[in-house]
């Protein structure tokens, strides 16, 4: 009966894939009338409204948020704003932080495994994913009978993306490799299919221990279990039935007898008679006949609904299985499945089976939630179909913030396979691109979706405690500046708590960066000379500079030891500071100034009135030259005097200065300085006074002498 039935199939002509078209995602800002601000700049109650930017909401590191007023969702009544900044800590994910790190540690393995840190052109760590990465490899990471969401979803893809090995000789023509690729890929997903629902079928089998045997074969039939539904049609004596059940997914001739025969039973009334399920077998056997319900005749029939009660995944593998002729994609199978089942909605597996370990979020929306296993299958179908919709976070986790599973999937759907991208995302000289290979080769354009996707999962590790994780994510930054100042913002918050030798040895980020960090760090404990030691070896002169010149410096004066202030600043490279002369230098000279010149005038009182060489005079000379400038500069530095230690530490500068003075005056040296006494102690000024005075005596009578 079976050969009879059968009939050779028809050769289907290969249909050209439809072109990608990426819509334009147009950005423009709003009118500022029509927002929300408008006309309430004045209004202090509601200091978020009024001040805008300056008092939004805000995210800080490890779930902070900062705000003013109550949070509440948006069936909730509007709460009162007020001026208070509230700084509370939020719930990011749906489960405890040691069962996230663990699912997290889990993927790392093989992402690790998968990907080269190099150094960009501009010097900074970039990871790179190797171009032979596949679905495939993040298979082996689960158990063969593992049927959870995150296994079943790598299978998904790995049946979708992966390539298949379809064992043709070169020369067979392009149409029919296309052909044949096509029915692999969807023998692919019929097999995945089949291990995904086996657990539902499973449950529900377990529920019917006394039903008829047509009602246990339906229901093993949902997950494509014919063989097991013809055992069970044999092992209730239903011969007919198991006949038919063998020839599930037949050709069209096969169909067309059975809805002839439903057509029959319905003319005849003998569906009121008629086992529901019996008549759902032979229906669904039929290629889903769906028979209208009757509204005529002596008995009413029983309306019969071939999906009731069964999950999207079931709904779309019948129309895969029984619903589709084997030419037949499966793309066509799932549009079929939307078009004869309006009422689909494909919910999330958190939403099918709550989880009792799980916390659960209420998110507002008109659309609902859809299965991400749902997304991603329409993927191939639906060109235009961008990852902004596939990838949302609660397509896989209870939690509207969870991104694990959406960024390895954004690394392989769009880095590595190159198969569909974010809306936003900026092109880059690919107009004149005709090779295909050379498309895909071609570096990817400016996409501000992809940087918030992998900033959001990089804050989602760090808040479980993962930052060596949530580093090795943001190397994957498209763009060089932000990727830098994001990994130096994550070194700066956990200065101190990294591995060194892991962070420039595996993971490529320079020593330099790390001791910023610290610095960084050592200045916010105001540790200020390990910070300023941090800076020096981060290669930040400025910030060290500034260091030295702000809290060092005064503090070494003050001391007296200007041995120590030539070392902190010989230490910089004149042209990275900005106002290096006016700033560091003077400190330098200052320092040279009062070691200096008391070694050359020793010179002359060592041997009596001996002369000192040539090279010493001229030392001394120059030296002597500086001391004016310093007395003359030196407070132009320390415009702001408002630091007692810094008013006492120029005060102690001009004194020594100035104590130079009439040794070099005594030995011929002239030097005239034009400065305030009152930034002077009271017996430096005294000595400044006394001073002034001789000299101007000696200039009097030395012009009376020679006139």
């Amino acid at each position: 009966v079976s050969q009879g039935l059968q009939a050779p199939p028809k050769p289907a002509a290969p249909v050209p894939a439809p072109p990608i078209v990426t819509p334009l995602r147009e950005l423009k800002l709003g009118e500022y009338k029509s927002s929300v601000a408008f006309g309430t700049e004045s209004s202090f109650v509601d200091a978020g409204l009024s001040l805008a930017r300056s008092f939004r909401v805000g995210w800080g590191p490890n779930g902070l948020l900062a705000h003013c007023g109550k949070l509440c969702g948006l069936s909730e009544p509007k709460a009162h704003a007020s001026s208070t900044v509230t700084v509370e800590r939020m719930t990011v994910l749906s489960g405890d932080a040691d069962v996230e790190a663990s699912r997290a540690s889990k993927l790392f393995e093989i992402q690790l495994q998968i990907t080269d840190i190099e150094t960009d052109d501009d010097g900074v760590p970039v990871a790179v994913p190797k171009p032979d990465v596949r679905f495939g490899d993040y298979c082996k990471m689960f158990e063969s009978e593992d049927r959870s969401m995150e296994a079943s979803l790598w299978r998904l893809g790995a049946a979708l993306f992966d390539p298949i090995d379809i064992q043709l000789k070169d020369d067979v023509s392009y149409d029919i490799r296309k052909t044949v690729e096509g029915l692999r890929y969807k023998t692919s997903l019929s097999d995945w299919l089949e291990k995904t629902v086996e657990p539902s079928v499973k449950r529900d089998l377990a529920l019917q221990d006394h039903a008829s045997g047509a009602r246990r074969a339906f229901t093993m039939l949902t997950g494509h279990q014919v063989e097991q539904a013809t055992e069970t049609a044999l092992n209730t004596g239903d011969l007919n039935l198991a006949m038919l059940i063998s020839q599930a997914g037949g050709n069209d001739v096969f169909k067309s007898f059975l809805v002839t025969q439903l057509e029959q039973w319905k003319e005849g009334e003998m569906n009121s008679f008629m086992d529901p399920a019996y008549w759902n077998v032979v229906a669904l056997l039929a290629g889903l006949h769906q028979t209208p319900v009757r509204s005529t005749g002596s008995r009413a029939a029983p309306d019969r609904d071939l999906f009731a009660s069964l999950d999207w995944k079931r709904v779309f593998g019948l129309h895969l299985w029984y619903g589709t002729s084997l030419e037949d994609s499966h793309e066509a199978a799932l549009q079929q499945a939307l078009t004869t089942a309006p009422g689909l909605k494909p919910r999330p597996w958190y939403e099918e089976e709550p989880p009792k370990s799980q916390r659960l979020w209420k998110v507002a929306s008109k659309a609902g939630t859809e299965d991400g296993l749902f997304q991603l299958i329409r993927l191939p179908m639906e060109p235009a179909l961008q990852l902004d919709v596939v990838l949302s976070p609660r397509g896989f986790s209870p939690s509207p913030l969870d991104y694990r599973l959406p960024w390895h999937l954004y690394i392989l759907l769009a880095v590595v396979l190159r198969q569909r991208d974010f809306g936003d995302r900026a092109e880059i000289g690919r107009g004149n691109m005709e090779d295909q290979d050379e498309m895909d080769n071609a570096p990817l354009g400016t996409s501000v979706l992809a940087q918030s996707v992998t900033l959001s999962y990089a804050s989602q590790l760090e808040s479980i405690g993962e930052k060596e994780k949530a580093l090795f994510v943001l190397l994957h930054l498209e763009q060089a500046e932000g990727r830098t100042i994001a990994i130096k913002q994550l070194l700066t918050r956990h200065a101190g708590e990294w591995d060194a030798d892991l962070l420039t040895g595996k993971l490529c980020i320079p020593a330099t960066w790390i001791a910023e960090a610290n610095g960084i760090r050592a200045q916010y404990e105001q540790d200020v000379f390990q910070a300023y030691q941090f800076f020096l070896d981060g290669g930040q002169q400025q910030l060290a500079h500034n260091i030295a010149l702000n809290d060092l410096a005064p503090e070494v004066v003050i001391r007296g030891d200007p041995e120590v202030l030539k070392t902190l600043f010989l230490n910089f490279t004149p042209s990275e500071i900005s106002g290096w002369y006016n700033t560091g230098n003077l400190y330098l000279q200052y320092a040279k100034c009062v070691t200096m010149i008391p070694k050359l005038l020793a010179v002359f009182t060592k041997d009596g009135n001996a002369e000192p060489d040539a090279v010493q005079r001229a030392e001394l000379e120059r030296l002597a030259q500086a001391v004016p400038q310093l007395l003359e500069n030196l407070p132009k530095m320390f415009e702001y005097r408002n630091d007692l230690r810094q008013r006492i530490c120029l005060a102690e500068m001009l004194s020594q200065l100035l104590r130079l003075v009439p040794p070099l005056r005594m030995y011929g040296i002239a030097i005239r300085s034009n400065f305030s006494s009152s930034m002077l102690p009271e017996q430096a000024r005294l000595q400044h006074v006394q001073s002034s005075s001789r000299e101007r005596l000696f200039r009097a009578l030395e012009v009376a002498t020679s006139a």
